[in-house]
């Protein structure tokens, strides 16, 4: 069996493996819908990375006209003057989205419209009210309101009340695209959302319960496991681009046409979604298009086949004629034209095609294209007439471009799949989801920690003979948000099942919690101990940094206890003291549970190191010699800065923080070591109860290995206050001084 890493081979979590980086969620592409999740999961108050596997955000959507279909009675659309509902949006979608629609994403994003074009308005698009009224494949200028699909077209109109909802940001042409993308990153910046370009995604990794708790990345040409703490959104986009899949799924995307994505549109993300139990859908679906127009003039001519019939109402959009011609891949089509058309193909058209003949009379024109004898006359002479009286009764073509075709010469445009026109395509089929982005299993069932958005999954649009343009982006955006939002929410995942509760694990984790309470009572940087004991069991350093404070916490209640006992606290400067180590320990959690876990690293040995020179070349600093007479701190107001920088120490990294108080209290305030170990013991007890408070809400703390932690650590504790009554000052020095040696070596190697 291969060993190669492929993304339907998920990892199953275990004790040996680091993570690289860690975050609340984890989301995989930045295009829209990546861009949209990670706002609102910023919102939520979550710490959001980003994976993109190009050098830059954008996807596929930054390529497109930048359309998102929007209704039931915008801003935009009001202000142009146009009446819509949301009951109206919601039948049109229903059939927008095609026989395998989804009746409840439909109507969630109907009646989520109004709210959506408030939202993307509060990432800084503009959206210019002006409707362009002609028929094109989007507004040429910077217009911001078009007709978009068949909203007008037979088989719609009858079932929802024609509305423009093609909503474009205010930018020239096809720039519309590039515009929201630039503006959903920026707010996605703005937001604290961390990203990491050139980092491709591989494979999801597991936990016992199949939930899904990271991926496997590629960063700088090295595999790196990135841990997610709430999920993990896949948001990578479709397969166009991987000809082998849709060889496989949707082999008549292969005829003639040109894939329309970007080169990272491979399928990556729905493979990554199989491999974590993942279900796949509609994937035979896409849409493939013949932008025949415009200019809207040739909607005014007919489209027939190599028989010299009509096969649709031409005022259809360019979706459902290239849908149309697909269905037939080996027919010729033709699009045929009079005169009145003519000055519009002195300009290459949109779609690429070429005339292929022309005649002075249709028998002509039929001969040249060598159509069955009297075919196309007639077509052209049964059309030309219902034309004349404003009636389509074959195709119900609408009356704004219902015009006879009665004034030669006439001429032919080959539009047929092997002509060289312009035939676009993209894919529909994905990863199973519900509205809400969870991705189900083939059973119906939700995989655990696992969501998706955008082309990645199978959303709104699920029908390429339906669709309108605007579906996709505006699905992307929309339920990326909802998606963003649910993994936000979701339960964090504690890595219990990634803990490894075996007799060493435990023993270790008594062993080093005994001599770490003895340690931290004396001196400190028992949590050099007790840390790497936790990381041993399994624990990311995030989880078990968070986790030690349980120890730390019940180690401290049991040594200030011992010391109050024996006449060592201070109690008259207990709350001047508390006061500023609190309000840092609160800044120090904050900026733990905030900054990135490698930073942790080079705090502590430096500390470490400057504690080791320190005791060493001014020993009288944290030792004060005998018959020193102590300050009081309202009097010192060094004291008071000293003890803010230490709970800021305290509260991020904790590892060390007992140095740092012994230098803040003897070196300031100018105690001897024991009664400085009392006030130590409180501080630390004090700052732990603070980071503690964060580290609940924020789901990093594993009870069970902490309990076990506090319990021996405690027992350290009791022992070591007994310990301190009865040393020499000289003698906890010399401790002090081999502890933070200790430490800083520890430091090094971790």
């Amino acid at each position: 069996m291969s060993t190669r890493t492929l993304p339907t081979r998920a990892l199953r979590a275990s004790a040996e493996l680091d993570y690289f980086d860690t975050a609340d969620v984890v989301i995989v592409g930045l295009g829209a819908a990546g861009a949209s999740a990670a706002i609102e999961a910023a919102a939520a108050g979550c710490d959001v990375l980003v994976l993109e596997a190009a050098s830059a955000g954008g996807g596929t959507t930054a390529l497109a006209g930048g359309l998102i279909y929007m209704g039931g009675g915008t801003p935009t659309q009001l202000a142009c003057g146009i009446e819509d509902s949301v009951e109206d949006m919601y039948r049109y979608l229903l059939l927008a989205s095609g026989p395998n629609a989804d009746p409840e994403r439909v109507r969630i994003y109907a009646e989520g419209s109004l709210e959506h074009h408030d939202w993307l308005l509060a990432q800084g698009m503009e959206f210019k009210p002006e409707y362009y009224p002609s028929k094109n494949t989007n507004t040429p200028g910077d217009e911001g309101l078009i007709y978009s699909g068949n909203e007008a077209c037979h088989g719609f109109s009858e079932q929802a009340r024609p509305a423009p909802r093609g909503h474009k940001g205010k930018a020239q042409g096809e720039g519309g695209g590039r515009m929201l993308m630039d503006k959903l990153i920026a707010s996605a910046l703005a937001s604290g959302v961390r990203v990491r370009c050139d980092t491709r995604a591989l494979n999801a990794i597991l936990d016992d319960d199949g939930a899904v708790v990271g991926v496997v990345a590629r960063c700088d040409g090295v595999e790196r496991r990135i841990r997610a703490r709430r999920g993990v959104i896949l948001c990578a986009g479709g397969f166009i681009m991987n000809t082998d899949m849709v060889a496989r799924h949707a082999p008549q995307f292969l005829h003639h046409t040109i894939a329309n994505g970007n080169p990272n549109d491979n399928g990556s993300g729905i493979r990554i979604g199989l491999g974590a139990g993942g279900a796949v859908m509609n994937m035979h679906e896409g849409f493939v298009c013949l932008p025949f127009y415009p200019p809207a003039g040739f909607v005014e001519g007919i489209i027939v086949n190599g028989k010299g019939q009509r096969i649709i109402n031409e005022d259809s959009y360019h979706g459902r004629v290239g849908e149309a011609i697909l269905r037939n891949p080996q027919e010729k089509h033709y699009l045929v034209l009079d005169s009145r058309q003519f000055g519009d193909l002195e300009h290459p058209p949109l779609g690429g095609f070429r005339v292929v003949a022309t005649g002075e009379t249709v028998e002509e024109l039929e001969a040249e294209l060598k159509l069955p004898p009297g075919t196309l006359c007639f077509t052209l002479e049964l059309y030309n007439r219902h034309a004349r009286e404003g009636q389509d009764p074959l195709f119900h073509k609408h009356a704004d471009y219902l015009r006879a075709l009665d004034q030669g010469p006439w001429a032919a445009c080959d539009i047929s799949l092997d002509s060289g026109a312009y035939f676009p395509v993209f894919t529909f089929g994905g990863l199973r989801v519900r509205p809400g982005g969870e991705v189900l299993s083939e059973d119906g069932e939700v995989v655990a920690g696992l969501y998706s958005a955008g082309r990645n999954c199978c959303g709104l649009p699920r029908c390429g003979a339906t669709y309108s343009s605007g579906m996709s982006i505006g699905d992307a955006s929309f339920f990326g948000r909802h998606a963003g939002r649910n993994a936000a929410s979701s339960p964090l995942r504690s890595c219990n099942s990634m803990t490894e509760f075996s007799l060493f694990t435990v023993s270790l984790l008594i062993v080093t919690g005994l001599i770490a309470g003895v340690i931290n009572t004396l001196a400190g940087g028992g949590s050099n101990l007790t840390i790497p004991a936790l990381m041993v069991m399994g624990l990311p350093a995030d989880i078990a940094n968070a986790t030690n404070r349980v120890g730390v916490l019940l180690q401290s209640v049991a040594g200030v206890r011992g010391f109050h006992r024996h006449g060592k606290l201070d109690s008259g400067d207990t709350l001047p003291v508390l006061v500023p180590n609190l309000l840092g320990g609160l800044v120090g959690a904050l900026c733990a549970a905030a900054l990135p876990v490698p930073w942790l690293k080079p705090l502590l040995l430096g500390t470490m190191v400057g504690m080791s020179l320190l005791i060493l070349l001014r020993p009288g600093v944290v030792a004060p010699p005998e018959g020193t007479v102590a300050r009081r701190i309202r009097e010192t107001p060094a004291a008071w800065f000293a003890l803010f920088i230490a709970g800021v120490y305290g509260g991020f990294v904790q590892a060390g923080v007992g140095f740092v108080l012994i230098a803040a209290l003897a070196g300031t305030l100018r105690y001897d070591l024991a009664r400085t170990n009392a006030l130590k013991m409180l501080c630390t007890g004090a700052i732990t109860v603070v980071a503690l408070v964060v580290f609940i809400a924020d789901g990093l703390v594993l009870w069970i290995p902490g309990l076990i932690l506090g319990a021996s650590t405690m027992t350290g504790a009791a022992l070591a206050v007994k310990l301190a009554i009865r040393l020499h000052q000289d003698v906890l020095r010399w401790f002090l001084f081999l502890m933070t040696v200790c430490a800083s070596a520890a430091a090094l190697w971790v």
